[in-house]
């Protein structure tokens, strides 16, 4: 942390910005010093590590994404845990979110909408809600 309480680095991640948030984390922009790139980051909130289940849908959300190959779909580099936080580690790659891609009104092609239904209906899978 710097002397503004903001968050530096994620294990050996240089924080460069944070580019989103969402209802299991937030997303960074970060820097890896070994490969020397820019990897994207996204850190489960401190509140849903703590519960088992939500630490269980983000790595199964990690292990799914990483098993898909395709060249619309970002790699996984690292999936890891730093000081009781659970984060994702991916391929970053430079643009505007989905979101704001459909504000614009621009066509999305099929693959990116069936990138966004996974990844949106991933969030809402736990344990729980399958039984």
């Amino acid at each position: 942390m710097d002397e503004k309480g903001k968050q530096t680095n994620i294990g050996k991640y240089e924080i460069i910005e944070k580019i989103g948030e969402g209802g299991f984390g937030i997303v960074y922009r970060a820097w890896d010093p070994l490969l020397e790139r820019e990897v994207a980051i996204k850190m489960l909130h401190a509140a849903l590590a703590a519960a088992p289940d939500f630490v269980e849908c983000f790595r199964r959300e990690a292990r799914l994404t990483a098993s898909l190959h395709h060249p619309n779909i970002v790699g996984i580099i690292e999936v890891d845990e730093n000081e009781g936080r659970y984060y994702l580690v991916m391929e970053y790659l430079a643009g505007q979110p989905l979101d704001k891609l459909l504000e614009n009104g621009r066509p999305v092609s099929l693959t990116r909408q069936l990138h966004g239904c996974i990844h949106w209906r991933m969030r809402w899978i736990t344990p729980t809600a399958r039984a």
